[in-house]
């Protein structure tokens, strides 16, 4: 048992180190893309105010979701692992 608990907390592991790098880079991207897709009158301030706020507001989502994803596979990985040292004991 305590093998099936060490491969759980590995995956977890995985999970919190990989997919909320994952999003944050996809969402950078597609706020450079949308940027260039743009393509902003640097001379309309009001223009680049707008598209700073919607890339603002949509990082910020997209920030708490990975931070949410990021702490609840450590929180089961962590579990994962002290039961899985808990059972070889």
């Amino acid at each position: 048992m305590n093998r099936k608990a060490f491969v759980l907390a590995e995956i977890f592991l995985a999970v919190a180190l990989i997919v909320p790098t994952y999003l944050l880079i996809m969402q950078n991207y597609a706020d450079l893309d949308n940027l260039l897709r743009r393509g902003p009158n640097l001379n309309d301030e009001t223009q680049i105010l707008s598209i700073v706020a919607d890339i603002d507001a949509q990082s910020q989502f997209v920030s708490r979701i990975a931070i949410s994803i990021e702490v609840i596979a450590m929180i089961l990985f962590v579990r994962c692992f002290w039961f899985g040292l808990k059972s070889s004991l």
